[in-house]
């Protein structure tokens, strides 16, 4: 089983997140959006510091506070037609 942990569960920049999950030995890594947002160099400079450390990107997290969505909006959500495909009717509360 592959170790990977958010960048979201760390203080710091970017570049000093990856080299602290580096030196704690976690294989991969979920970079938050805020994160490459404040990063100074462009996304493929962030990959390639992952990849120099040993770390697989493993995901993209785009947000982790999504304010508006209630119980009814995901249960509608998951009877969708790509509903099973994206894995919402087996993680959707309620």
């Amino acid at each position: 089983m592959r170790r990977s942990i958010a960048t979201v569960c760390l203080s710091g920049m970017l570049r000093e997140k990856l080299e602290v999950i580096a030196a704690a030995r976690f294989e991969g890594v979920e970079i938050f959006e805020n994160d490459l947002l404040q990063f100074s160099g462009k996304p493929r400079e962030a990959r390639k510091i992952a990849e120099d450390l040993g770390l697989a990107i493993d995901m993209f997290q785009p947000f982790r506070d999504f304010d508006g969505a209630t119980p009814a909006n995901w249960r509608a959500a998951s009877i969708g037609p790509n509903a099973s495909s994206i894995g919402w009717r087996n993680s959707v509360p309620g």
